[in-house]
């Protein structure tokens, strides 16, 4: 009986997680998404009523930032709404903003491999850090590189294996700690319990993700 209690207890107490968690995300969509829908619209048609190039330029940026704040709100709102997400809806959904990213660079080409034997279940914070880490090594590869084929390699089976490859320019060693996100994806990785890895010649630039079974 007391075992039975104590699963009932355990059982309504996620419910209750899972109730709040859905209820953040609610509010999220409605406000911060519903203000940010305004300020795109408001940026844009000062574009359009304005023929000063200085005041163009900055609603463009205000207008990519609002865009780029409702794609985080969107991925957030994602994790929000699972218990847990497996590996192929992770895939699915990197695919996703990868293609969106690639229509404002349509002189590189991305490929995804994907061998999943186990579709593993990953939990909401892990699955936001390692979507984070792979948008953050995309992003460095099409402003940087000068790649024309990225290329992404998604493995589950015993333990799961993440690479993000361009063939573009690479870049100098001592920057390896000096910018790019890298330290928040080193951080990122160690708190999720995947070893990060990052190589870099003249041929290209490759991040590695492997699950540590063993932290």
């Amino acid at each position: 009986r007391q075992k039975y209690k104590r699963r009932l207890h355990e059982i309504e107490l996620q419910q209750r997680v899972q109730m709040e968690r859905q209820r953040i995300s609610r509010d999220l969509h409605a406000h911060i998404g519903a203000y940010t829908t305004v300020l795109i619209a408001g940026a844009e048609q000062i574009k359009q009523k304005t023929i000063d190039t200085n005041v163009q330029q900055s609603a463009e940026l205000v207008t990519e930032n609002a865009k780029h704040i409702m794609g985080t709100l969107q991925e957030t709102i994602w994790v929000l709404n699972n218990e847990s997400i497996t590996v192929t809806d992770f895939c699915d959904r990197f695919k996703f903003y990868a293609k969106k990213m690639m229509q404002a660079f349509p002189h590189v080409q991305i490929q995804f491999n994907e061998e999943i034997k186990t579709d593993t279940e990953l939990s909401p914070s892990k699955a936001l850090n390692l979507f984070r880490i792979l948008q953050e090594a995309l992003q460095n590869a099409l402003k940087y590189s000068n790649a024309h084929l990225i290329t992404v390699c998604i493995n589950s089976n015993d333990y799961i294996n993440i690479k993000l490859k361009d063939d573009g320019k690479g870049f100098d060693q001592f920057l390896l700690h000096e910018g790019n996100g890298l330290t928040n994806m080193q951080h990122r990785a160690n708190e999720s319990g995947y070893n990060f890895k990052l190589t870099t010649c003249s041929s290209g630039t490759e991040i590695e993700l492997n699950e540590n079974k063993h932290p």
